[in-house]
């Protein structure tokens, strides 16, 4: 089983503002007994509604999606959405 909920992959996506429906349709696909983290970085306006995005995505997979934050740990099945407007880097130990 999982270590500590740590994932061993991360799975990486980025688009643009019109692949948000091809996103919805591959997260739909995801298995949940892949041992993985998925970051998801859309290019979208500043005036996009982070909140949105994840109701959107959470409609289409029974992982968890959420806006990525600071200092966090990083769980399998769970979805990490770059904040609007704003690069994502994920560092080696519990921070992305």
């Amino acid at each position: 089983m999982f270590q500590d909920n740590k994932p061993r992959f991360v799975i990486t996506i980025g688009a643009s503002a019109g692949g948000l429906n091809a996103i919805s349709e591959m997260i739909s696909h995801l298995p949940r007994d892949i041992d993985a983290a998925v970051f998801i970085v859309l290019h979208l306006a500043k005036v996009g509604l982070a909140d949105f995005l994840i109701y959107k995505l959470q409609r289409y997979t029974s992982y968890t999606c959420k806006i990525a934050t600071d200092q966090k740990k990083i769980e399998i099945n769970h979805i990490y959405i770059a904040p609007v407007d704003q690069h994502l880097l994920v560092k080696d130990g519990p921070r992305y």
